[in-house]
């Protein structure tokens, strides 16, 4: 019994390496990484549908709480700015109410939050460039005729609508 458990042990121990010095397949590879794209091209969009949206949400909350007494053109210019630190350079800015004062705070720091997811994808996106260079050198080297079919494949599933 003790022989049997030894030669399993061996059997796996050796099936165990030999699976960590195969590749993947070329395609199994290829879609993990159109899809590691894909994914981040996803989260970007929604942060900056997020962060359209909560601007929208701002701009509509300002426009009905300035006051009336402030000229039109400086009322037009603060709502389409769009960005907290020129909306503060507004003179008249500092005359707001503090709830006017705390909404461009708060979706300032919403942008803030949103800068720094956007870095992080940059940085992902950047490792994934060079993976992707790698993998279609190495297509390139195994077989030039397949190179196209594969950054076609790549692109379509990269390119699948978000969810």
């Amino acid at each position: 019994m003790k022989e049997i458990l030894k030669s399993v042990w061996c059997l796996s121990a050796i099936l165990g390496i030999l699976s960590c010095h195969n590749s993947p397949p070329l395609e199994d590879r290829l879609e993990q990484l159109a899809q590691a794209f894909h994914d981040l091209d996803c989260r970007q969009a929604t942060l900056e549908a997020e962060t359209s949206s909560s601007w929208d949400d701002v701009v509509a909350q300002l426009d009905a709480r300035l006051p009336e007494s402030m000229p039109a053109a400086e009322k037009n210019n603060m709502l389409m700015v769009r960005n907290a630190g020129l909306i503060r350079m507004f003179e008249s800015y500092h005359e707001l109410p503090d709830s006017v004062q705390a909404l461009v705070s708060w979706v300032e720091q919403k942008d803030n939050e949103v800068v720094a997811s956007l870095n992080e994808i940059k940085a992902k996106r950047s490792v994934l460039d060079k993976e992707k260079r790698d993998f279609f050198l190495a297509v390139e080297k195994r077989s030039a005729a397949k190179l196209s079919t594969m950054r076609e494949n790549f692109d379509a599933i990269r390119n699948t609508p978000c969810q």
